[in-house]
């Protein structure tokens, strides 16, 4: 685990998302501000994984024309990433069971291609780097995942 500044740590990786976005015509917003710098103790390769599923997955299950937006921002001793979509959203039901390995909500499974085991291991990831995710969703109304670390 090292030291990583997570505002410009996570524009550069959704730099990296550039070509899926116009393929869906996306609009990325970027609600951070670069001059505050968050530092957080955290493993880099691991992190950008954790990011780029959720930034991957806010892609594919968005529609043509959709809208991600991403935000970076401290709250008492934590830095949060939110990463939030216009997509198709998750069942109330859905949510109970969506960081569990291999779960696929029957609503969107034979239109997505996935395995299930991307939010799993987010999760796994996170928590192992001493952090926690969650996700907030309303079917046909998008949804918005948040990471929080602890502040270094």
């Amino acid at each position: 685990m090292e030291e990583i500044e997570l505002s410009g740590f996570v524009k550069q990786a959704a730099r990296n998302m550039t070509p899926l976005l116009k393929e869906k015509e996306l609009r990325l917003i970027m609600h951070m501000n670069l001059d505050n710098q968050y530092y957080v103790l955290a493993d880099p390769t691991r992190l950008r994984q954790v990011i780029m599923n959720l930034l991957t997955n806010a892609v594919k299950y968005n529609v043509d024309g959709g809208q991600i937006s991403i935000d970076v921002f401290e709250h008492n001793e934590y830095i949060f990433v939110k990463i939030e979509d216009t997509g198709v959203g998750i069942s109330i039901e859905d949510q109970t069971q969506i960081f569990d390995h291999f779960f696929r909500s029957p609503l969107v499974k034979d239109e997505v291609e996935g395995s299930g085991i991307g939010l799993a291991l987010a999760k796994q990831l996170i928590e192992a780097m001493g952090g926690k995710i969650t996700v907030t969703s309303e079917s046909g109304k998008g949804s918005c995942f948040m990471i929080s670390l602890s502040k270094q």
